[in-house]
């Protein structure tokens, strides 16, 4: 019987395992068969476009994410994605601290999952590498601070085309994924056809497989599918008719992807301000699908997380043993939604925001370099700056910048009042960035405690030298800033009162200068007469990496003279003396004109400007018509005009041109050319009708420096619907080929014939060129236009838009904008090798221009400033590689000792050429600041480069463009067919709203009233958290004993955070060094609720982020004095730093240790100042010396056996509170686990009676 027994149980043993298997066979067999569809339940949330980023939020944004938030609590099942960090950030804020909690949840559950996760969703073809690092940058930081987590796909489904930067960037940002959309809709039906909308895309032919991204194409827009938008279709239960619609629906839409997986957005512009009734209608329209095996549907909820992992999952299986993916390696520029509209026109719609946006960018990038500098320095050079204050300023303009980013922003693609409103906000922001350079300037140019009083020069600023006394020493300072990491030599320019000045150094030696005349406007014309009340002073400045300089105008009261003996005495070369400048004015009409400077258009024989290297002749027209290269004796076939496309269909995105462009034309037929010229400087001013541009030409020792020939235009269009473009033509064999740059690198373009001229124009973001075998041809340009070839020799780039008329894509305005723009732009001709070699450096240069701060008041002696301050400043102890290029050295937060470092080699190189690595010395990068330690991270500095694991997706052949895209021809489609499923567009309902309101509004009729939405839903508690008993309440409601000046509750509770949050891994020396980098210390959601509730109570909680050195990832001396980039490798790293007293010689030179004071206790919290200053008043002890020559501690992670443990900080109170705690939580470790060790013998007795029985 006993064996009978033992068999049965092993035959029910056999029977359960084969049934398990069977079971696991059946439903691999299921799943694999099944289509598996994932709902990615999303509102794409504009900030900014028909209306305001505030009023956005305000009208729509509020009410969708509380809707939304309320109907995820409670319901696991359901999901949302969400990507503007900006929008998210503002409705964060008015939350308290319950809600969050709750939120908090919902992110960690997976059920509420940030997608792309930037500051805003950016634009693909207007804005440069640094712009889309920063914003991403903004929105990476704000979720590692308030949820620890980090997004991992990217979401960029609006932009209209996509840049081949976008993959090389969201590579190294650490995405696993991509998401887009608007591509070329054949492109996109080819892609269908052939199940290649997913794909492996490759951004960049210089990085090669390093620069690849895993690419998702949305079938249909980011639209919900026609006809389950509830907020559109009202209350319809489920039914078998519309099941089966949304079945076929699905399985038309698979069958263009190669997996079982099936993703479809579910949202649109502004959705779910009516959250519970989405929800529920699908949800209910999901289970009766779900309950129908007939269907052969799995439906869920879900986010783009669980979709790629699902996809994952499928590829390891059986069935997809033999699935791979095509290879993508170009972008997808021009988008068009139909054969008739190519969205080509946004590249140069709204210039003057676009000029705006990029400057503010740039002077940005300047102050956070300047803050930086200045936080390192000894801490008595900072008295009395309110840092806390300056922090929050730049990270107040960053936001600004960022959100300027967005796709409907720095596109010009929004109304006019919201352009206008863009515009407000970056010139606020820039004037802030530039009023924080001059008062870092200050810092770096303080001796001990004395500093300067520095101001930003404005454009309307003229220095006064009449009263300045050379004799006296009397002298107005002018500091120059570089904020690029090699020396520069150019050349500024100032406006001063008089004509009789003098510049010297602060050596008191003179500096070679150049006064130029001043011409007045009058009436919007240019007068034939300089300005007597103010001259122009150009003089050439010398300004170290990241560093300033200092010079001095004062009056000249020294006279030129022939006398070799006069000169020898008095020190003085005659060419370092001002020199004048003789201009020339050329008309093309001389009546009424007077004065032997006036002549007429092409009858001098010296209308030209010319330096020692290259000379410009001008036709009769004004306009050059032939550049002589000096070093070659080579005339070479030179030319520009000014052309206007004239259009009755273009708008805001769109440029449709009619025919071929034709001259602009002075209204009143003339021309005025004034030729300026000079031993230094030679400029030519040639204005007609509303146009003008000054072409300048200067002498340099740089060689570089003196081919540039500066184009400055000033243009408006001279009509409604009319684009302005500007042609060069030169006699440069390029056969239409052409390069644009995509903010990185070039890209190759080839002009296609027989397509028409607005299919053939591309976006630049800063440069494009012309090259043969031997010259090549760059216009560099300070922010995006739109370029083609539209013959062999020809560059064509367009500066200017005003249209008549919408183009029907949701704006519902036409962008007139008829406001005078000012492109500044630079042309420079060279060998092709040469010119290749000197082409990112000049970019960079016209991207990033010295900036001039002044001093205060009256003109000071420059003895006397130089004998109080310092006239230069040093940072590096040698300049960065020619290749190599500083993209951000900035405070990672006002309160950390971090410096965010990027290092960028600029260089381009094809990967089979082996090419040579730029080898970086940080060492001269760091030399003066005390350093701790160096932490690699990804570029957006949310994780540790080495813990990034990438899935190898199987790959096959290169994916190209479908081939109809070669040989289109321009075809009339009807306009109601412009959004048809195939053409990829969509206008979303808000925008028909409001389209409706303008057409009522025209028609004098009462506009449609839009379907009222219940109020936001109040806030709910989660389903498993205990009303009242969260660890956030108990620790808020704690009673810790009270000494003198105790604390406040939220204090106790910030105290109780960071001790829960330290990771105890720091005490055990073998796991430190067991285990890879460790993750940067994080404030965890239990500290942000702290500090949530500190602000509620009025107490501000600043808690110095001072990391133990055990927590860093500390590099080797001989690793930070050599880093090799290859081209274009970016190296994203933090580095610790600290104030100090006194300078460090060399690398991380470590000064002798200070004695503590006696007042100090261990783990006592710094003191500050008065003034909010956030840097303590003592520095830190500095890493204890090893080694020879005092190299400071950086090479091991691992703590040397005599130095003592860092003692226990706890913020707010002395160490007594902190050791009572730290008992509190063991007693109550020490409680649960004895709890548990009963409850375990417990069972094991009744187990054992079991037994027994």
């Amino acid at each position: 019987m006993k064996n009978f027994s033992l068999l049965f149980q092993r035959l029910l043993l056999f029977s359960c395992l084969s049934s398990c298997l069977l079971r696991a066979a059946a439903f691999e067999a299921s799943t694999t068969n099944k289509l598996h569809v994932h709902i990615i339940p999303h509102s794409h949330c504009d900030p900014g476009w028909l209306k305001t980023y505030q009023e956005y939020y305000s009208h729509h944004v509020d009410r969708i994410l509380s809707g939304v938030v309320g109907q995820l609590i409670g319901n696991p099942k359901r999901t949302f994605n969400w990507a503007e960090i900006s929008f998210f950030k503002l409705w964060w804020e008015r939350q308290d601290i319950s809600m969050k909690e709750k939120v908090r949840q919902l992110v960690a559950s997976g059920q509420l999952e940030f997608i792309g996760g930037g500051w805003i969703q950016n634009d693909e073809a207007t804005v440069n590498y640094d712009m889309v690092v920063n914003q991403i940058t903004e929105g990476h930081e704000y979720l590692l601070k308030h949820f620890n987590t980090r997004p991992r796909i990217g979401w960029q489904v609006d932009p209209f085309g996509h840049s081949s930067l976008t993959p090389t960037v969201f590579q190294r940002i650490g995405y696993e994924a991509l998401v887009i959309n608007r591509i070329h809709h054949m492109m996109k039906g080819s892609f269908k056809d052939s199940k290649h909308m997913e794909f492996v895309w490759r951004g960049s032919p210089t990085l090669g497989e390093t620069s690849e991204i895993f690419t998702h194409v949305l079938h249909t827009h980011y639209a919900a599918p026609i006809g389950f938008d509830w907020e559109e279709n009202g209350i319809i239960g489920p039914n078998q008719g519309r099941a089966d619609t949304l079945v076929r629906i699905l399985k038309d839409r698979a069958a263009s992807y190669q997996t079982n997986q099936l993703l479809v957005p579910w949202g649109d512009d502004f959705k779910f301000q009516q959250a519970e009734l989405q929800f529920s209608n699908m949800g209910d329209l999901i289970d009766y699908v779900n309950s129908n095996p007939q269907f052969g549907v799995d439906i869920q909820f879900s986010t783009l997380s669980r979709y790629f992992d699902a996809v994952k999952e499928y590829l390891a299986t059986s069935e997809a043993a033999s699935l791979k993916f095509p290879v993508y390696k170009n972008d997808f520029f021009p988008y068009a939604d139909n054969e008739d509209s190519y969205w080509t026109g946004y590249y140069a719609s709204r210039p003057v925001l676009k000029s705006v946006a990029r400057e503010t960018e740039s002077v940005l990038r300047a102050a956070e370099i300047s803050h930086a500098l200045a936080r390192s320095e000894p801490i008595e050079s900072g008295k009395g700056v309110e840092w806390d204050r300056t922090a929050e300023h730049l990270r107040n303009a960053r936001w600004v910048s960022a959100l300027v980013q967005h796709h409907d922003g720095v596109t010009g693609t929004s109304r006019q009042y919201v352009v206008q409103d863009y515009i407000q906000l970056l010139e606020e922001a820039k004037g802030n960035a530039i009023g924080i350079l001059a008062r870092m300037s200050e810092v770096l140019l303080a001796k001990g405690s004395t500093r300067p009083e520095l101001r930003p020069l404005q454009a309307s600023t003229v220095f006064d030298v009449r009263s300045a006394d050379t004799g006296t020493h009397e002298a107005h300072p002018i500091v120059v800033y570089n904020s690029l990491a090699w020396p520069r030599t150019e050349f500024v320019r100032i406006r001063v009162s008089s004509a009789n000045v003098l510049v010297i150094n602060d050596k008191g030696q003179p500096v070679p200068s150049q006064v130029l005349p001043v011409w007045g406007d009058m009436g919007g014309r240019v007068q034939d007469d300089p300005d007597s009340g103010q001259f122009e002073l150009q003089f050439e400045v010398e300004v170290p990496p990241l560093g300033l300089a200092t010079y001095f105008l004062t009056r000249n009261t020294i006279e030129r003279t022939p006398s070799d003996a006069q000169r020898k005495r008095r020190g003085v070369r005659d060419e370092e003396l001002p020199m004048p400048s003789q201009h020339m004015i050329l008309r093309n009409n001389l009546e009424g004109q007077r004065g032997d400077r006036t002549k007429r258009l092409g009858a001098a024989g010296d209308q030209y400007i010319e330096n020692d290297f290259v000379r410009l002749s001008f036709g009769a027209d004004g306009c050059i018509q032939s550049l002589w290269d000096k070093q070659t004796n080579a005339t070479r076939k030179f030319e520009f005009a000014y052309l206007e496309y004239q259009t009755q269909r273009s708008g805001a995105y769109i440029f449709r041109s009619i025919d071929g462009p034709t001259d602009v034309r002075s209204q009143d037929g003339v021309i005025r050319l004034h030729l300026v010229k000079g031993p230094l400087v030679q400029e030519a001013h040639r204005h007609f009708g509303a146009f003008s541009h000054v072409i300048r030409l200067r002498n340099s020792e740089d060689p570089v420096v003196g081919r540039v020939i500066e184009l400055v235009h000033t243009v408006t269009p001279s009509d409604v619907n009319r684009e302005t473009v500007i042609r060069f033509s030169t006699d440069i064999a390029n056969e239409r080929t052409f390069f644009t740059e995509n903010g990185l690198e070039s890209v190759e373009r080839q002009y296609k014939p027989e397509r028409p001229v607005h299919a053939n124009y591309f976006p630049t973001t800063s440069t494009a060129f012309l090259r043969d075998s031997s010259t090549q041809f760059s216009v560099f340009t300070r922010q995006t236009v739109g370029v083609s070839s539209p013959n062999p020799g020809q560059l064509e780039l367009m500066l200017h838009r005003a249209l008549g008329q919408d183009d029907g894509r949701g704006l519902s305005e036409a962008a007139n904008d008829r406001a005078p723009a000012t492109v500044h732009q630079w042309l420079y001709v060279d060998r092709a090798s040469q010119a290749e070699q000197n082409r990112k450096r000049l970019q960079l240069h016209l991207e990033h221009p010295l900036r001039i701060v002044h001093g205060l008041g009256q003109a000071e002696g420059y003895k006397s400033w130089t004998d109080k301050y310092n006239a230069q400043y040093l940072p590096l102890t040698a300049p960065l590689p020619a290749a190599v290029h500083v993209l951000s050295f900035k405070s990672r937060d006002f309160a950390s000792d971090e410096i965010v470092i990027r290092l960028q080699n600029i260089l381009e190189a094809e990967p089979s050429s082996n090419p040579a690595k730029a080898i970086v010395p940080l060492d001269a990068l760091l030399a003066r600041h005390g350093v701790h330690g160096i932490r690699p991270l990804t570029v957006t500095l949310n994780q540790d480069p080495a813990m990034v694991r990438r899935y190898n997706y199987p790959v096959a052949n290169e994916l190209r463009a479908h081939q109809a895209l070669d040989g289109q021809q321009q075809a009339s489609r009807p306009a109601d067919r412009q959004n048809a499923e195939e053409e990829g567009v969509f206008i979303s309902k808000i925008a028909l709203e409001e389209k409706a309101k303008l057409d009522a509004a025209a028609q004098g009729q009462q506009p449609p009233q839009p379907v009222q939405t219940p109020p936001p839903l109040a806030s709910q508690p989660l389903v498993n958290a205990p009303a009242g008993k969260s660890v956030i309440n108990l620790l808020a409601q704690s009673q810790l004993p009270e000494r003198g000046d105790a604390p406040p509750p939220a204090r106790k509770l910030l105290e109780f955070a960071a001790l829960l949050s330290r990771d105890s891994s720091d005490a055990d020396a073998s796991a430190v060094q067991a285990a890879p980098a460790p993750e940067r210390s994080k404030r965890s959601g239990l500290l942000v609720a702290a500090e949530d509730a500190a602000l509620r109570e009025g107490v501000s909680l600043v808690q110095p982020t001072v990391p133990s050195p055990s927590r860093r990832l500390l590099a080797s001396p001989a690793t930070l004095a050599s880093l090799a980039l290859t081209p274009l490798e970016l190296f994203t790293c933090v580095v610790y730093m600290q104030p100090r007293d006194t300078p460090l010689q060399g690398f991380v030179k470590a000064p002798p240790p200070k004695p503590a004071p006696a007042s100090s206790q261990p783990g006592q919290k710094p003191s500050r100042s008065s003034s909010g200053n956030s840097r303590p008043l003592e520095p830190r002890t500095p890493p204890k010396p090893i080694g020879p020559g005092g190299i400071a501690q950086v090479s091991s992670v691992q703590q040397p056996d005599h130095e003592e443990p860092e003692p226990t900080q706890v913020l707010g109170g002395d160490n007594s509170v902190g050791n009572f705690e730290i008992k509190f939580l063991v007693m109550i470790s020490y409680a649960g686990f004895v709890l548990n060790g009963l409850v375990y013998l417990r069972l094991q007795r009744r187990a054992a009676r079991i037994r027994r029985r």
